[in-house]
């Protein structure tokens, strides 16, 4: 929880403050908007792209210390697009459970098993949430660097919206090859409404009232 806390960080729970209030004033409005584009995006993203030079692939959290079926998904979807012409792979997260293994090495493991070479792949492993993934990336590759990123469908949105305001060049790649509907990904999607309201919410918030800091944090 501490961790977790630190991750967040006194701005960001501000701003998930401010965003239950609107989701409240809303009678939830706001959120069921949000839940829409959501949806939307992750129906819509082909899983098959063409000249992807540079992929990201943003970590999960692993299950006890191994690959998890959605974290596999992403990989196999970019050893694809390593297949298919893309020259680096760059894998994204940090330490964020038990074991001491990061997201990206463990990923990266993952990806040498199936004949990836060491040379096609680059780690960062400061990572402990989805907007520091692309930060992170960003500061790797720079902003005007165009990149794929890779991620479950119901990831997706908020993948491209926090890229967008990061100013990263960017397309987005689903991992699955079609939507599919499930109870799990019914919870995993209001819970990216509720995020992706939260970081939208902040970053209108913010350039409202001119916050610096705040703005320096999520873009």
């Amino acid at each position: 929880m501490r961790r977790s806390a630190a991750a967040v960080g006194a701005d960001g729970f501000k701003m998930l403050f401010i965003s239950t209030l609107v989701i409240l004033g809303s009678g939830s409005i706001s959120l069921w908007l949000v839940l829409r584009r959501v949806l939307a995006v992750g129906r819509a993203t082909p899983s098959q792209v063409e000249s992807a030079a540079t992929v990201l692939v943003p970590g999960v959290r692993l299950v006890q210390g191994k690959v998890g079926a959605d974290f596999r998904l992403r990989l196999e979807r970019a050893l694809v697009l390593h297949g298919t012409g893309a020259e680096v792979l760059l894998l994204l997260g940090g330490v964020t459970g038990p074991g001491g293994v990061s997201e990206a090495a463990r990923g990266a493991d993952y990806l040498r098993a199936r004949g990836v070479p060491a040379g096609a792949l680059c780690l960062e492993e400061r990572s402990r949430h989805t907007l520091e993934n692309l930060r992170h990336a960003r500061e790797l590759l720079g902003s005007t660097a165009a990149v794929t990123i890779v991620s479950n469908r119901y990831h997706l949105a908020r993948l491209g919206v926090m890229a967008e305001g990061l100013g990263l060049t960017h397309r987005l790649c689903a991992a699955e090859p079609h939507w599919h509907w499930s109870v799990p990904v019914i919870g995993r999607l209001l819970l990216e409404a509720f995020y992706v309201h939260w970081y939208l919410t902040g970053r209108h918030w913010a350039r409202l009232v001119r916050d610096r800091a705040s703005q320096a944090r999520i873009s």
